[in-house]
């Protein structure tokens, strides 16, 4: 899978809540939220005449993302490690960074190896030809449910993240009565999922899908160029990189792009997830770079949008390289009642975890050198422990029902005030 497989194990951000799971004010909803966003957080010419300055550590610090503090820390080679509030309240962003001492290809490939160890729910995978055919998705399968929640699937009503025409076609193109159907979905799923990356890839940003499980629409193009918008370093450094990822043929930098695809259990929804890979190699006074910027085009549940960066970047004495890790992502779930405690909930697990995620490199980063095998901490194995979610799950939920009582018992307690000028 190549540089690919790392965003789809991370965010990919993932990556839209379903159905009744994902609107406003359900138990449902917290549920699937909680098992979605915590590990998928975890789920990019000539330059420009404005001169790049190599070193990830300054932009970050000019945007007001790490403090003097936290750069002293990265001195120390300690991960570093902030999550930063967004004026949209879907948002969860997310920015860590460690100093390697390694070049920046053995600093990508150790911090590759720390998410190829950690992350285990993938149950299906693969990567798109150049020409994507039906084939490269050939053992993709929707979980039983997925395709129960089909039949009932209506524009502006369904439990699963597809465009107006997609939905439209299950209902007119699948006959719900035969034996067979399950099959049947599966092929229109995988036929329908080819023709839109056939049109991306004609079009670009432009043919990105309109979701329309919900009203309002979502319309991912616009979600996206909201979240690129905001990655530091690469905008503030490599703004032709930025400018190439818009038109996906006839580009002349050097630009490595793959389409990769995944099925990831969270514990509630299986969650398929299409990423677009763009890898970015430059040369800076003799500082080596390599970036890795992966934009989710596709999830069929939880995620409005995610957007994430990878950066390697060597110094002037070529013996260290800065790791730096960004992750915007874009959820409905974050958004209505509660909203500050799901995002504390969620930055903060998000944060230990990617915090635990840039230790881990520093120590494969031996494996990697030398081709061994790698040695994986026992407590680091999973991104979040059964026992662990379960917690915080029914911690959410006992919040919820809390916050219910509470306003019932404040509205019954005015009602007799209310009555008793009637009464007298």
């Amino acid at each position: 899978m190549g540089l690919a497989i790392p965003t789809l194990r991370q965010g990919i951000f993932l990556k839209t809540v379903l159905g009744n799971a994902c609107r406003p004010r359900t138990a449902n909803r917290w549920t699937s939220l909680l098992y979605a966003m915590l590990p998928v957080l975890f789920i990019c010419h000539v330059l420009s005449a404005r001169a790049a300055d190599p070193n990830l550590r300054n932009a970050p610090v000019e945007r007001g993302v790490f403090s003097a503090n936290e750069i002293a820390a990265l001195d120390r080679g300690e991960p570093v490690v902030k999550g930063i509030r967004s004026n949209d309240p879907r948002d969860i962003s997310l920015y860590g960074a460690i100093t390697i001492p390694s070049d920046p290809e053995s600093a990508l490939k150790a911090f590759q190896l720390s998410l190829h160890l950690k992350e285990k729910s993938i149950t299906q995978s693969g990567k798109f030809s150049d020409v994507p055919r039906v084939e490269d998705l050939g053992s993709l399968t929707l979980s039983d449910n997925d395709i129960a929640d089909l039949k009932k699937c209506t524009v502006g009503d369904c439990k699963l993240r597809l465009s107006a025409a997609m939905i439209e076609r299950f209902q007119k193109e699948i006959n719900w009565n035969a034996t067979d159907y399950s099959e049947r979905v599966n092929q229109l799923f995988r036929l329908m999922l080819v023709e839109y990356l056939t049109a991306y890839l004609r079009k670009g940003d432009a043919a990105l899908i309109e979701y329309a499980d919900q009203s309002p629409t979502v319309e991912l193009s616009r979600e996206q160029e909201s979240l690129l918008a905001k990655l530091v370093y690469v905008n503030d450094t490599t703004p032709e990189f930025v400018l190439d990822l818009k038109p996906l043929l006839g580009s002349s930098m050097p630009v490595e792009r793959s389409l990769s695809w995944a099925k990831m259990s969270f514990g509630l929804k299986p969650v398929v997830v299409i990423t677009d890979t763009s890898t970015y190699r430059s040369d800076i006074g003799g500082i080596r770079r390599v970036m890795v910027l992966s934009k989710q085009i596709y999830a069929n549940h939880y995620f409005d949008a995610s957007l994430s960066l990878t950066a390697a970047i060597g110094d002037y004495t070529h013996t260290n390289s800065n790791l730096l890790y960004v992750n915007h992502s874009r959820s409905s779930a974050l958004a209505g009642s509660l909203s500050k405690i799901k995002h504390q909930v969620v930055e903060r697990r998000a944060t230990e975890d990617l915090k635990d995620l840039l230790g881990q490199t520093r120590l494969n980063l031996d494996t990697v050198l030398s081709n061994s095998s790698p040695a994986f901490q026992p407590g680091w194995t999973q991104w979040v422990s059964e026992s662990r979610a379960l917690r915080l799950t029914l911690l959410m939920v006992l919040l919820l029902v809390i916050a219910r009582i509470a306003g019932y018992l404040a509205f019954r307690s005015r009602m007799p005030r209310l009555k008793r000028p009637a009464s007298s």
